[in-house]
């Protein structure tokens, strides 16, 4: 009876000691997939280009402009723009943030990570949008300005986008509330594309990315 009372005993140890085994392999393999992910977006844009030179003309490019405002003061409005996780900003269902590249401390950042950084000049960021069901296309640009003292934030598109371009968002003071101009860009070289498709699907996206960033203001302000 005892002897079979220390088989089971040491059955359940050896079982116990090869699920930890096992749970450690396992978590090390993941460990491994995310490592190498965020090595491979490192030497993605190691030596990433931007499309557009700061002096840039932009007289031969379309130009695309919205405004939108905001109930809330300025400085609160700027402080979520440049304070808020790149995951919140881009969270879809049209544009979903994918992966980052700090080129100040040469960091890689993936959507799964629990942290993000907010914005920052010289970050690389990939978008993934989503142009119909099936149909998902990566883009990239890189944060070129953020100037406090005149609320201004540039970002120029990658040199290997199939669009070349650059974004600005100016920030206004309006008595008590905020207006954000943004301002858009770009040239493909296909004329179609550029007068007929770009846009819609551009003010789309841009929608999406201002009613984020206006949910969490309101959100924050209510608490």
């Amino acid at each position: 009876m005892r002897l079979k009372k220390n088989c089971v005993f040491y059955s359940i140890i050896i079982i116990g000691t090869l699920s930890l085994v096992s749970s450690c392999a396992s978590n090390e393999k993941i460990l491994s997939k995310i490592e190498k992910r965020k090595y491979s977006v490192k030497e993605k844009f190691r030596n990433f280009n931007v499309s557009c030179l700061p002096n840039q003309d932009f007289s031969n490019f379309y130009h695309h402009e919205k405004v939108y405002n905001v109930n809330a003061d300025i400085n609160e409005v700027w402080e979520a723009y440049t304070q808020i996780s790149a995951k919140e900003m881009w969270s879809g269902p049209l544009n979903k943030f994918k992966e980052a590249y700090s080129q100040k401390d040469t960091s890689a950042y993936i959507r799964k990570d629990a942290f993000v950084p907010s914005p920052e000049v010289g970050t690389i960021y990939e978008l993934k949008l989503k142009i119909i069901r099936f149909l998902k296309i990566p883009v990239n640009f890189e944060i070129t300005k953020i100037s406090q003292e005149n609320r201004i934030i540039e970002f120029t598109y990658g040199a290997e986008n199939k669009s070349k371009g650059m974004q600005t968002l100016t920030f206004l003071e309006i008595d008590s509330t905020t207006r954000i101009v943004h301002q858009s860009y770009f040239y493909s070289g296909n004329k179609f594309r550029d007068k007929k498709l770009y846009p819609k699907y551009h003010e789309k996206c841009l929608n999406e990315f201002h009613d984020n960033l206006k949910s969490h203001i309101l959100s924050t302000s209510d608490k």
